[in-house]
């Protein structure tokens, strides 16, 4: 049997323990990563924090005798999207499931001979979907990357795209990662590297935060839709190689572009199935004397931004992004994500930061250099309203004090 399913994550929910594991010796064998919980209430929580592909779910578990439809219904209210496969023989029971959500199901008396294969069509399937959504679906900073690698044609642009995909990916998490932690020295990350970055740096900034015990779940999470484990750190490493040694105009390694379009399926798959949260630039604020009503713009795909409203109990300040959560404060993305917005159409444009405008010394007031998410990097101000400057950013060099 292939590794068809090497590097993807199934969590199996199911009180049989021992039944289920052998009916799902196909999938390790395929090479699937493989989680087990017998409750809705373990499999709510891990879906909450690690990164999942597929989830298996027997409908008659706790909580209570229909554990597996209570577990449906909190994914479907908590507006996660993970595809479920449901494990049963129980027609008004699957009726149910499908009402919820449910993709597929599979009565178990089958499962030894056709689980392995409807699994892979399955997380197949949600992939290639996902991917095609990503433009439309993820945050703009990251839409707009992959946008153009799907719309690439060229083997060789198309594989210069997925790269400059990734280091989009390994960008919008540092930017999150810095965002929600409080400043350390992050282990390996000099005042040369963090002031003219590069797609190594922002690899090793996401690890170096990773690494830090009080990492915000904000961070964690995102960094596991990518690279959870040691081998896929290896890859994504391996990626950077390959970006360099195309921009010291080497000819470009095609073999990697089959593994490099499947890291990016997964990433989208897993960011669209479990992601809740958006991001947002606040245009306007009111207070009702008990907290703070907030007017903002969702900086969602690539089309024109929409507007909604958000209740909190901190202020927030008008044009600075922030990253919203149904569960959790507001975090503001400021000083590593900066926004502008076109009085005239009320059209938003972000701009990230990418290092310092030069070399800084011991003098904190050098600004930060920013990118503008859309790539257009010839009109990139170089004094931005509301950036940040070298003392944001010198706390976190390893070398610096």
């Amino acid at each position: 049997m292939s590794k068809r399913l090497a590097g993807i994550s199934i969590l199996v929910a199911d009180d049989q323990m021992d039944v289920v594991r052998t009916l799902c010796t196909s999938l390790r064998e395929a090479g699937a990563s493989l989680h087990f919980v017998t409750d809705g209430h373990a499999a709510l929580s891990h879906v909450s924090m690690w990164p999942i592909d597929l989830l298996i779910v027997d409908l008659k578990m706790p909580p209570g005798e229909w554990g597996g439809l209570w577990l449906l219904e909190q994914l479907q209210n908590q507006g996660q999207r993970v595809p479920s496969f449901v494990l049963s023989g129980e027609g008004w029971g699957v009726r149910e499931a499908f009402r919820l959500g449910a993709v597929d199901y599979i009565e178990k008396t089958e499962a030894a001979q056709d689980l392995f294969s409807r699994c892979a069509e399955t997380v197949d399937k949600f992939q290639v979907e996902a991917l095609d959504k990503a433009g439309k679906e993820l945050p703009t900073p990251l839409a707009y990357r992959f946008a153009r690698y799907e719309s690439t044609a060229d083997p060789d642009k198309k594989l210069l795209e997925g790269l400059l995909a990734v280091e989009e990916i390994l960008r919008f998490g540092s930017i999150i990662g810095l965002s929600s932690t409080e400043p350390v020295p992050l282990r390996g990350i000099n005042r040369q590297q963090i002031s003219s970055l590069s797609m190594g740096t922002w690899l090793d900034l996401c690890i170096a935060l990773a690494n830090i015990p009080t990492a915000d779940v904000s961070f964690t999470q995102f960094w596991s839709w990518l690279a959870p484990k040691k081998s896929d750190r290896d890859l994504v490493r391996s990626l950077v190689r390959l970006r360099n040694d195309i921009a010291h105009g080497r000819p470009p390694d095609h073999t990697m572009s089959a593994l490099l379009e499947h890291l990016l399926r997964r990433f989208t798959h897993r960011a669209l199935g479990l992601w809740r949260a958006e991001l947002a630039v606040p245009q306007a604020m009111s207070y009702n004397g008990h907290s703070f009503e907030a007017t903002y713009s969702s900086i969602t795909g690539l089309g024109p931004p929409k507007y909604g409203t958000i209740r909190t109990t901190k202020p927030l300040t008008t044009g600075h992004p922030v990253l919203l959560s149904p569960t959790r404060q507001p975090l503001s993305l400021t000083p590593w994500l900066v926004a502008r917005t076109d009085e005239a159409t009320g059209s938003v444009r972000c701009l990230q930061f990418d290092g310092t405008v030069r070399r800084p010394g011991s003098d904190n007031t050098v600004p930060l250099r920013y990118t503008p998410t859309d790539g257009h990097r010839d009109d990139t101000p170089t004094d931005v309203p509301g950036g940040g400057c070298w003392g944001d950013l010198e706390p976190w060099a390893a070398d610096s004090g």
